[in-house]
């Protein structure tokens, strides 16, 4: 969790493979099972971010990332720049988890 409200930055490639990331979106990413390198295992970031390639203009929407332990809201600005998009989210907000998570189904 992002220790001052700042945003947190990350770029996909043309692929919508994650070529950098700010350590709170590269920490999301591994516990969704992903690395820098890799898809985007985020499906919400990743829609806002497929659409603004589509439409080659900046979208912004809110979206709702899943943890091991918590939900994150936060808010995507998604930028495209050539092949790549900026991503740029914002108002990253921990709240209680909507629903049972991963570890707890497999007792971790």
């Amino acid at each position: 969790m992002p220790s001052e409200p700042r945003p947190v930055l990350g770029r996909l490639d043309r692929a919508g493979r994650l070529i950098s990331a700010d350590p709170e979106l590269e920490a999301l990413l591994r516990e969704a099972g992903s690395a820098l390198g890799e898809p985007l295992a985020l499906p919400q970031i990743a829609a806002v971010a497929e659409l603004a390639r589509k439409l080659r203009t900046v979208v912004s929407r809110p979206a709702l990332a899943a943890s091991t332990d918590h939900d994150i809201e936060l808010w995507v600005h998604a930028r495209p720049e050539g092949d790549e998009i900026a991503l740029s989210l914002e108002g990253w907000t921990v709240r209680a988890p909507a629903g049972p998570r991963l570890a707890a189904i497999l007792g971790g």
